[in-house]
Parts: structure tokens; sequence; C-alpha cells
């Protein structure tokens, strides 16, 4: 289930709820929103980690490339 398609399920859920007042389910309907946005935060934050986790692999493979580069061309074959 996409965010969007739970969020639009909350906001189902709400508006079929048995609440008292229109304030009510406004409450919870942003309650709701305020937990899938706090979702999509975690989730960035793990995609942004992990392309920083990458991008320090890659570094240190280009580390390695540059260095097995300058012991080839320093050889004495």
């Amino acid at each position: 289930m996409t965010y969007l398609q739970a969020l639009e399920a909350a906001i189902a859920d709400v508006e079929s709820a048995d609440l008292l007042t229109a304030r009510d389910k406004a409450v919870v309907a942003l309650r709701a929103m305020v937990a899938l946005a706090s979702e999509l935060v975690a989730d960035a934050e793990m995609a942004r980690l992990a392309a920083e986790h990458e991008r320090e692999l890659l570094l240190r493979r280009v580390e390695v490339l540059e260095r097995r580069a300058q012991i080839e061309v320093h050889s004495p074959n």
C-alpha cells in the first residue's frame, strides 16, 4: 500500500467513523496525515543514509583504482 492509499484509507475510516463533530474527524485525519508524513520523513532519511554510504563506498573504490593506476605507472615492467 502506498502512502497515498494509506492516507486515503485513513480519511475514509474517519469519514465513516461515528465521531461527535466534524472537528473530531478533522483532528483524527490530521493525526493520520502527521503519522504518514513522519513515515515519509523516516524513509527519506534512510534513503539519504543509504545514498551517503554508497557514495563513500564508491569514493573508496576510486581511491583503490587510483592507487593501482599509480603502481602500474611506476612499476618497472
